[in-house]
């Protein structure tokens, strides 16, 4: 019975040391938690970025894909006509 209490005790000691944390930061924690915010949105933005130049150099490849088998086409249409 004694340890029951002591367990639960402790929990109840462990679990309201964790709310303090969350409820009042230090200005430490706090400049952490700005900076690592910073850093997300900076990330998120070069993602983005990245996504775009991918999206634009698939686009790319595929005009040079298709000007290509038209060329071919075209080879092959003025090579097929007899002189």
């Amino acid at each position: 019975m004694f340890w029951t209490n002591v367990k639960y005790l402790d929990a109840h000691i462990l679990k309201q040391n964790e709310q303090l944390k969350y409820e009042n930061p230090t200005e430490e924690n706090k400049l952490k938690i700005k900076a690592l915010q910073l850093e997300r949105k900076d990330l998120q933005a070069q993602y983005r970025k990245v996504i775009k130049k991918m999206k634009t150099y698939d686009a790319g490849q595929e005009i040079v894909q298709e000007k290509l088998k038209e060329k071919e086409i075209n080879k092959e249409k003025t090579q097929d006509i007899p002189s």
